[in-house]
């Protein structure tokens, strides 16, 4: 496969030029020393770490960075993605906490590297839940792995990416 033109569209399919996405990104992936390992995100600022990070870790780190700059971090994603439970919680300070828990642990359970319902199954083992509950919990958590799957699809794709989006 050959390079990517600098002034074609990027490989990774954000629709911006190669030039002004990855380029950056893979020309520092290749000048970068065997034991430190260097990115640079999407704004042009560099990361480095030290180690050997695979080259998805570092474009985690890079991510997270950019959403935090952009005043959106992993906990306010999933107080995002949680807004439906929590909104359903009422005013009740207990229901509330409780609401931020469940949606916390449905993020994970959206984004288990095996079958969701898998990984639920194995939550729900280690509660003791009467048959009506664990109905509701499974109705509750479909609903909310499809709302994830629509709020962070780069997350679902092929299982791999494991970056947050700021959008949804």
């Amino acid at each position: 496969m050959s390079a990517p033109s600098r002034n074609g569209p990027c490989p990774c399919g954000s629709g911006v030029k190669y030039k002004k996405c990855c380029l950056p990104k893979d020309e520092a992936a290749r000048a970068a020393p065997p034991r430190r390992a260097h990115a640079v995100d999407h704004s042009g600022r560099s990361l480095t770490v030290t180690g050997s990070p695979s080259r998805e870790t570092l474009d985690l780190a890079a991510d997270y960075f950019d959403r935090k700059d952009a005043g959106e971090g992993w906990a306010a994603q999933i107080a995002r993605f949680s807004k439906p439970l929590i909104d359903a919680a009422g005013d009740n300070p207990v229901a509330i906490q409780n609401a931020m828990t469940l949606g916390a642990l449905l993020w994970n359970v959206a984004i288990a590297d095996e079958d969701p319902d898998a990984a639920l199954a194995d939550v729900m083992q280690a509660m003791s839940l009467s048959d009506d509950e664990a109905s509701d919990l499974r109705s509750i958590a479909a609903d909310m792995v499809a709302r994830h799957k629509h709020m962070f699809p780069e997350l679902h794709e092929g299982g791999s990416a494991r970056c947050a989006s700021t959008e949804g």
